[in-house]
């Protein structure tokens, strides 16, 4: 993975770090607030539209992880970019907040996961998640 697409995948945790800023942009009913619990399919498609929409990384390479059971019952989410796991709320689970590794970070958790290549929200949610992806470009960008 290019050192660029690391610092890019920082900044954008960082972002989300920002929990009031982006209170608004989420409906009332929203537990963005408990960010990253709970939020790792979101924040996961928001890093893919992210990374489709302003980077040179063939879209055909990205692929959201989930249905990853990692504790108990509770279900996990991340993406890959070309042969690397990204996890930006590993935090939720005690791990590191971010985790780049071209291992699987939860190995425990290979008999539960799939693999969504081309995968998109419904409409009404990749609109949001692009946009929030725009939102976040224009952020990191003035920087």
């Amino acid at each position: 993975m290019k050192n660029e697409h690391i610092k890019l995948i920082y900044d954008i945790r960082k972002e989300f770090e920002k929990i009031d800023e982006y209170r608004n942009l989420f409906d009332k009913t929203s537990h963005w607030k408990e960010f990253p619990r709970g939020r790792c399919k979101s924040a996961s498609f928001i890093l893919l539209s992210y990374f489709r929409l302003f980077t040179s990384v063939d879209p055909q390479r990205c692929a959201l992880v989930a249905n990853a059971i990692i504790v108990g019952q509770d279900t996990h989410a991340w993406i890959m970019i070309e042969d690397t796991h990204v996890d930006i709320t590993g935090d939720q689970f005690g791990a590191e907040p971010v985790i780049i590794s071209k291992d699987n970070p939860w190995p425990m958790a290979e008999k539960s996961m799939e693999l969504f290549f081309n995968e998109t929200a419904n409409d009404k949610w990749q609109t949001f998640f692009d946009n929030f992806a725009v939102y976040l470009h224009s952020k990191i960008t003035k920087s």
